[in-house]
């Protein structure tokens, strides 16, 4: 079973299940799954706590540190942050996994 939930609170997601603990597995039936969105009072003003929070520190991270006039791939920017890895911490390696460069890099498109 699979329950899927939005990221930052948007929603949250509960999964239900009847669990036979000697034989380690589900006991009877699928189980239920549902999800819920905010829609109490509480969960509106929790929502827009987090909401300002989220604000401030965006405004002050989601600065850009540098532009380039070249446009690098996702391949590139994987070495680069390599190199810094191991330039930061006298490594004789570093690895990155490829799926963790999220950003396509433009230069100053």
């Amino acid at each position: 079973m699979l329950v899927r939930v939005k990221g930052y609170g948007a929603e949250l997601g509960r999964l239900e299940l009847q669990v036979d603990t000697e034989r380690k597995r589900r006991s009877r039936g699928p189980g239920s799954a549902s999800r819920w969105t905010h829609q109490t009072r509480a969960r509106r003003r929790r929502g827009r706590e987090v909401k300002h929070w989220e604000d401030d520190v965006a405004a002050r991270v989601d600065q850009p540190l540098a532009v380039s006039k070249k446009q690098f791939t996702k391949l590139e920017v994987k070495r680069l942050i390599e190199q810094a890895m191991r330039d930061e911490t006298g490594a004789d390696f570093a690895f990155m996994n490829l799926g963790g460069v999220r950003e396509s890099c433009r230069g100053d498109s």
